[in-house]
């Protein structure tokens, strides 16, 4: 009996391994495809959908042509949405930058400002990552629903934030997982934390 369980565990392991590798494989062709720059934000788009999929047990056996679809479908708001975060998380890091050696009141409360933000767009950025694969769309009113989810369920939200961070930290020390399967070790865990949120 003992063999069977630990033989069942093994089995698995290994199904959660490969599935976590091909859809990373997978989220990797889309960028290649988006050459990069144009292509990151609608993988990672399709990277959440296809997590969403995944955990609800709808994906099947062949990502790539589901992801292919959903990049295709949302490339250009993806990008907008990618880019518009980005930006304000760059223009938050400069002002911060540019007030390093300010000292004056006005300085200080414009640095608390961006600080505090900055806490607010890393909690809210993964959470609206899983509201919007679950929504599988990007336009306004998903945005709107993904910050409503974070007021709503402030700890969950700050539990998925965290997750991601401690996720990305580990890939950062573990550079062969994050190479092998990187995308997915971050999209499934944090879209099965957020799951009830949205």
């Amino acid at each position: 009996m003992g063999w069977n369980q630990a033989s069942a565990g093994v089995y698995v392991a290994a199904s959660w391994v490969t599935r976590a590798l091909t859809l990373h494989l997978s989220w990797l062709a889309l960028v290649l495809a988006g050459g990069f720059v144009l292509g990151v934000f609608p993988a990672t788009f399709a990277l959440f959908v296809a997590a969403k999929r995944e955990l609800n047990g709808e994906l099947g056996n062949w990502p790539l042509a589901a992801m292919w679809r959903d990049f295709r479908r949302c490339f250009w708001r993806s990008n907008a949405f990618g880019y518009a975060t980005s930006l304000l998380g760059a223009a938050g890091l400069l002002d911060l930058v540019v007030l390093h050696g300010e000292h004056d009141p006005v300085a200080e409360v414009i640095r608390v400002v961006v600080i505090a933000t900055a806490i607010l767009l890393a909690i809210w950025l993964p959470n609206a990552w899983i509201a919007l694969a679950h929504s599988e769309t990007i336009n306004l009113r998903a945005v709107r629903m993904s910050a409503l989810a974070v007021i709503m369920s402030p700890l969950r939200a700050a539990l998925v934030a965290g997750s991601a961070a401690a996720i990305i930290v580990v890939c950062f020390f573990v550079p062969a997982g994050a190479l092998l399967a990187g995308s997915s070790i971050l999209a499934l865990p944090i879209t099965r934390l957020g799951k009830g949120m949205h």
